[in-house]
């Protein structure tokens, strides 16, 4: 059954790794950390975490990645209103256009990337997944790319 937990959030997010990341209305940013979360420096409106690491954008587009070595945000050039970290090396996330980008370059040893590749579509959300890409128009239509 569903259980609720301490703050009210207005976004969460999960995947692929036992990590747990939310955004309240004053985009402010909390980590999970057993049952209770846990404020974390900076201000997002948008929070990601998956195998590809921890991801988020602000009100103004701007994108950040979570460096866990030194548990600081690091400014990535590009703009996105949303974004999803899914499986390893995978990172999309769509402009306030409606754009749809994924970052290219992510290793081990560049766990940032490097690039923003252009995908053909408009989509307003995606989500990545192991077995593909999800998202939705502006019409609320569901699309797939493998």
């Amino acid at each position: 059954s569903w259980r609720s937990l301490s703050k009210p959030m207005v976004q969460i997010d999960t995947g692929m790794t036992p990590s747990t990341w939310a955004t309240d209305a004053n985009n402010n940013i909390y980590e999970l950390k057993g049952d209770d979360f846990t404020l974390v420096p900076g201000k997002l409106s948008h929070v990601t975490s998956g195998a590809a690491g921890v991801w988020g954008v602000t009100s103004a587009s701007h994108i950040y990645y979570r460096d866990m070595v030194t548990n600081t945000w690091k400014r990535i050039v590009g703009g996105l209103k949303q974004i999803d970290s899914g499986p390893k090396g995978i990172v999309c996330g769509v402009s306030s256009i409606d754009e749809v980008f994924c970052r290219t370059g992510i290793t081990d040893a560049t766990p940032e990337g490097s690039a923003w590749i252009k995908l053909d579509g408009s989509l307003k959300y995606i989500s990545c997944g192991e077995f593909g890409h999800w998202g939705v128009n502006k019409h609320n239509q569901v699309f797939f790319r493998e």
